[in-house]
């Protein structure tokens, strides 16, 4: 039992890092993407004035939320390893009191 906890802690922390990591890319790569089609949209209607108006106050609205978007998924990076340290601490805990209950149940012959 013990075995399978010890490979199934870092096993586990890696699939989490990698997700958290996958997450801030792909918020990341999309608020690039969504930078630059709005940059070429605001170009192409630079020539209307109230098109470009409406247009420059769209592109700050969403460019404001994915930015928040990224922070909190930065944030909940570094949450998610702050509580996976807390839970191989606890499996640490746990581990040496399983150890220490063993070792005053075995039998008295």
């Amino acid at each position: 039992m013990r075995e399978i906890v010890e490979v199934w802690i870092p096993a586990a922390r890696a699939i989490a890092v990698r997700w958290g990591k996958k997450r801030e890319d792909l918020f990341a790569n999309q608020l690039v993407r969504y930078s630059k089609s709005q940059r070429t949209l605001l170009f192409k209607r630079a020539a209307l004035p109230d098109d470009s108006k409406v247009d420059c106050k769209l592109f700050d609205e969403h460019h404001e939320d994915y930015k928040n978007t990224l922070g909190e998924a930065r944030n909940a990076l570094v949450i998610m390893i702050d509580y996976v340290v807390r839970l191989e601490a606890n499996r640490e805990v746990i581990a040496g009191k399983l150890v220490g209950f063993k070792g005053s149940n075995k039998r008295i012959p």
